[in-house]
């Protein structure tokens, strides 16, 4: 034995390497589960509603400000939709709602289970691009439009969903307005 200098010594009894990796690795494994890799400032993960943009849509519905670039005079969230088509009203033309030409946005209605009770429409913003009265960019412009109904809704309520007819963002920006149907 004492003519092997190139060999290496044996590794005590219980500690074979491979055994060792193995615990380390269960350790490290162990510590991230319990902890859950997060730091004190994290906020805990939330699982996603039963329905999802349901639960925070009158939230989205509000004044010009919140909404950076849209006010909706009307409707108001939870209005009946009565004679068949529902009056809808208001500004846009700043931020996320950039009036594209004469388009302020997009508009339809859908009843709370997702089935289409109108067509979905271009509402257009007056004082255009090339109009008389041509406002400045980045100045808010009047919109009102009566959106008809096209089918029977399924439910007793349901969603106006407005969208920003901008097509050149990453991410399209809509609003959910909360309705009732008769």
């Amino acid at each position: 034995m004492a003519d092997d200098k190139g060999a290496k010594p044996a590794a005590p009894a219980g500690h074979d390497p491979i055994v060792l990796i193995i615990g380390a690795l269960l350790a490290i494994t162990l510590i991230a589960n319990l902890f859950g890799g997060k730091g004190k400032n994290q906020e805990p993960q939330k699982t996603a509603p039963a329905a999802p943009q349901q639960q925070a849509v009158v939230e989205q519905q509000a004044t010009y400000e919140q909404s950076c670039g849209l006010f909706v005079s009307s409707p108001e969230p939870l209005q009946k939709v009565s004679g068949g088509a529902l009056l809808l009203e208001g500004m846009v033309g700043s931020c996320e709602w950039i009036p594209t030409g004469s388009i302020g946005l997009y508009a339809q209605l859908i009843d709370s289970a997702g089935n289409l009770v109108s067509n979905y429409i271009a509402v257009r913003a007056e004082g255009g691009p090339g109009t008389p009265n041509a406002p400045i960019l980045g100045t808010a412009r009047p919109f009102s439009t009566h959106i008809t109904l096209t089918g029977v809704p399924k439910t007793k309520t349901g969603f106006l969903i407005l969208v920003n007819p901008d097509t050149t963002r990453a991410t399209t920006k809509t609003v959910r307005i909360p309705v009732r149907f008769q």
